[in-house]
């Protein structure tokens, strides 16, 4: 597809009420976009397209068509189309894959082995450290991660893979060119730069509430399986597993705590018959034509200390969530100076961490 044939693609499905099915239709019928724009409104109804769509695309297509594609390609994003190599395949297999989506960065992590990593945005600790320390183990393995760039899970999956070097997708609910959410900025531009973002929505979209479960669509569609890490009952993130299902897709799934609410989609999803995931070997092992050969994960460092009595009983008290430094004293049998000393020694050992406000919590 030459350029100006790519901009005209690009102006038409910038249009309202002109989707996916609309491109696909069009493409079929008249064998190019650019016709679009001087065929007759009789010609346009005579394709079977909704009488909305040719009435939008009656009343938008006299605008500045190269001016439109000019901003593209300053703004870096770019077309890959069904009919194209670059095309990833299993997102092609699906049922009624997109015509074409947007992209910016390194397309051809699409065509490898993608894996999806899907979960809550309002994450606990517990699911934020599994969903990091998965992610970046996998790549390590050379899987390619595949989330949505929300809250929570979807970003620790992607600063995962990032903090391993390794690879990952972001698919977005918006144009490509819309960051959300906002506080992702700078995981955006790093995404785009050593990573890849796609998009089957047009430049300029909102993220809409609407959008996203066609956004969970093609998660599952460009990857091997779907693990969900952490989420509940009616989570969105089960959307994701849904379409997993329908496209034959292996769905995994971590167990979180009886008493989390955050877990109760997991364990569900567990009980229903979903892998049990409790390392990252459990997922590869269900694709040993992918990998015959496991090594050693960056994270599987092996312990270099033995605790003492005390931080045996110190850790005893601790869980994969904060606990304030006071509930600590409550708990434990030592004194505050002793357990300073401790929490000191533990944290320089790599067991926990202290983060802000003098809480404290396993590694």
């Amino acid at each position: 597809m030459d350029r100006r044939e790519r901009a005209h693609l690009a102006y038409l499905h910038s249009m309202p009420e002109v989707g996916q099915q609309s491109l696909r239709l069009i493409k079929d019928k008249m064998g190019a976009f650019e016709p679009v724009f001087k065929a007759s409104s009789r010609a346009l109804y005579s394709l079977g397209l909704p009488n909305r769509t040719v009435l939008s695309i009656l009343e938008h297509r006299h605008g500045n068509i190269s001016a439109y594609f000019d901003e593209l390609e300053r703004k870096e994003i770019k077309i890959c189309t069904i009919e194209e190599a670059d095309y990833p395949a299993m997102l092609a297999e699906i049922f009624d894959p997109p015509y074409l989506f947007y992209y910016d960065g390194n397309i051809d992590l699409a065509s490898r082995f993608c894996l999806a990593m899907v979960g809550s945005r309002a994450a606990s600790y517990y699911g934020k450290k599994q969903a990091h320390t998965l992610a970046g183990q996998l790549a390590d393995q050379g899987v390619v991660v595949v989330s949505g760039m929300a809250r929570g899970i979807d970003t620790q999956a992607h600063r995962g893979a990032l903090d391993a070097a390794g690879d990952t997708i972001a698919v977005l609910g918006s144009g490509l060119d819309i960051i959300y959410p906002a506080e992702n900025n700078e995981l955006y531009h790093t995404l785009r730069k050593k990573g890849l973002v796609i998009s089957d929505f047009a430049p300029g979209t909102p993220p809409l509430a609407g959008n996203f479960p066609a956004r969970n669509r093609i998660i599952s569609g460009l990857s091997y399986g779907v693990l969900v890490v952490e989420a509940r009952r009616k989570s969105g993130a089960l959307i994701t597993v849904d379409f997993a299902l329908e496209q034959g897709r292996e769905v995994f799934s971590i167990p979180g705590q009886l008493d989390s609410k955050n877990s109760e989609g997991t364990n569900q999803l567990l009980k229903d018959g979903a892998i049990f995931v409790t390392e990252y070997r459990d997922i590869l092992q269900e694709y040993p034509q992918y990998f015959t050969a496991v090594k050693p994960s960056f994270a599987e460092q092996p312990s270099l200390f033995e605790l003492d009595n005390n931080e045996v009983d110190v850790l005893k008290c601790m869980s994969h969530e904060p606990i304030h430094l006071d509930e600590l004293v409550a708990k434990s049998t030592v004194s505050m100076g002793i357990l300073s000393e401790l929490l000191m020694r533990m944290e320089l050992k790599g067991i926990i961490r202290c983060l802000p406000g003098n809480y404290y919590v396993k590694v």
